[in-house]
C-alpha cells in the first residue's frame, strides 16, 4: 500500500488523470494520501506575477484533494525579480498557503516544489536561501510539511547531494530535517 502519491498536475487542459480521478471519486477512494502538483502562480503581466488562485489549486479544491506540492520558478525569464523580489515572492508564497487552508482543508500537506533548483542554486543560490529561511522561520503551527526540487539534468548527483546538505545547514532548523525531497523531472 502507498501512504502518499501523487495523482495529478492540474492545468487548464482536461488531462486524463482527470477522467480516471473522477471515476475514483464515484467509488468513494480515499484521496487523504494523493497529492496534487499545482502552479505558484500563471499568469504574469509586466513581468509581476498576479495574484488570482492558478486552476490547479481550484481544481484541487473541486476534486477534494488536500494535499499540494505548489510549483514555482526562481529564474523565469517572464518574471522581474527586480520587482517582483524574494520577500515578494514569500508573501505571495504565504497567501496561497493561507488560501490553501482556508479553502481546501486546514490539514493540508504542502509542499513547495523549486521547478528550476539547479540553475537558481547555480546562478542566484541567495534566492533560495531566502524562500527556505522564510518557510522555515513561520511559527510551527502554520509550517509547511517541507520543500521538494527539480533538477532537469543540469545537475550531477554530487551537486545535488551537496546543495540538498547546503541547504539544509544554511537553515539551521530541524523542519528541514526529513522533509527536502528531489527527483529527475523528465
Amino acid at each position: 500500500d502507498l501512504k502518499y502519491y501523487i495523482i495529478e498536475s492540474f492545468n487548464y487542459q482536461t488531462r486524463v488523470g482527470e477522467l480516471f480521478l473522477q471515476r475514483l471519486i464515484d467509488r468513494n477512494e480515499d484521496f487523504s494520501g494523493a497529492f496534487v502538483f499545482a502552479e505558484l502562480w500563471e499568469n504574469i503581466v509586466d513581468g509581476i506575477p498576479q495574484p488570482d488562485i492558478s486552476i490547479g489549486l481550484k481544481k484541487s479544491q473541486q476534486y477534494g484533494i488536500k494535499n499540494v506540492i505548489l510549483e514555482f520558478d526562481l529564474m523565469y525569464h517572464k518574471i522581474n525579480y527586480e520587482v517582483f523580489d524574494m520577500a515578494k515572492i514569500c508573501d505571495f508564497m504565504k497567501d496561497k498557503i493561507d488560501w490553501i487552508r482556508s479553502n481546501i482543508s486546514s490539514e493540508s500537506m504542502i509542499f513547495v516544489n523549486f521547478r528550476d533548483f539547479s540553475n537558481t542554486m547555480t546562478y542566484h543560490p541567495e534566492r533560495v536561501w531566502h524562500v527556505v529561511n522564510f518557510l522555515s522561520s513561520m511559527p510551527s503551527d502554520e509550517r509547511i510539511s517541507g520543500i521538494a526540487y527539480e533538477d532537469l539534468g543540469k545537475g550531477s548527483v554530487d551537486d545535488l547531494g551537496n546543495w540538498t546538505k547546503v541547504v539544509r545547514q544554511e537553515n539551521g532548523q530541524m523542519w528541514m530535517a526529513r522533509r527536502a525531497i528531489a527527483y529527475p523531472r523528465s
